[in-house]
């Protein structure tokens, strides 16, 4: 009666993997598996989320655009003249601002012939900055025009990226609670693809800074959910064992 009474117990109750994993390794091929086929690769799409910022908002060299010069010269002789030099380098947010033309003719109509003046009055580029994209050959400091008065701008996007973070950490953390780590994961990585889509194909810097407060959401829980369904396969008498 006892022991028909046990093994209906048993039965009803299933198998505790708490008790299983001592008997048949706690760390063997299955385990070892999981680390390196689930845990490490979800660092990598955390990792590019994360860090591909920074190079998306890397700043190149750069200085005033001026029309009028730029299809007469080359970029060293234009910068020479009418860009000022200061202390080894050339002025990123300031041009000469002469009438050019005028100059020009009074040069014989040979630009070569012309040195620029440090008197020259300096105003700001109303003309827009061309970039040296030697090194960088795309940013959004490029595609937005983030350079002088709006220099805080590529910070403000970091500030954006990480003001996902804690919140996406808390709303991840209770959709594992909710509706299982699996899903939530799933969920995670959908969250992802679309902020990299938004990222992808933003119009300006608005719309880009946005789309990287929902990649920001995934971040650090994209890696953290994998490694906590793991950590419930590796010594799991250690641990409690919610629904993954």
């Amino acid at each position: 009666m006892d022991d028909s009474g046990k093994t209906k117990h048993n039965h009803e109750d299933g198998l505790d993997m708490d008790d299983i994993l001592p008997t048949v390794g706690e760390f063997g091929t299955y385990q070892k598996l999981m680390l390196w086929l689930v845990c490490l690769p979800a660092c990598f799409p955390c990792g590019f989320g994360a860090f591909n910022q920074l190079f998306m908002a890397d700043i190149p060299k750069h200085w005033c655009r001026v029309p009028l010069l730029e299809n007469i010269t080359t970029i060293d002789e234009l910068k020479n003249v009418s860009i000022p030099y200061e202390d080894g380098i050339y002025a990123e947010c300031k041009r000469y601002a002469v009438n050019w033309e005028e100059i020009i003719q009074t040069a014989g109509g040979s630009f070569r012939d012309i040195i620029a003046n440090t008197s020259w009055p300096q105003e700001d580029c109303k003309d827009g900055w061309v970039y040296d994209k030697s090194e960088v050959k795309s940013s959004i400091v490029i595609d937005f025009n983030l350079v002088c008065d709006r220099d805080i701008y590529p910070t403000l996007g970091l500030v954006a990226l990480n003001v996902g973070g804690p919140i996406g950490v808390y709303t991840f953390g209770r959709l594992n609670d909710s509706i299982g780590r699996k899903k939530s994961f799933f969920l995670c990585l959908t969250t992802l693809l679309v902020g990299s889509a938004l990222t992808v194909t933003a119009q300006n810097f608005w719309w880009w800074a946005g789309s990287r407060v929902i990649v920001g959401l995934t971040i650090p829980a994209m890696y953290q959910i994998p490694f906590i369904i793991c950590t419930f396969f590796l010594y799991a008498n250690r641990y409690s064992r919610p629904e993954l």
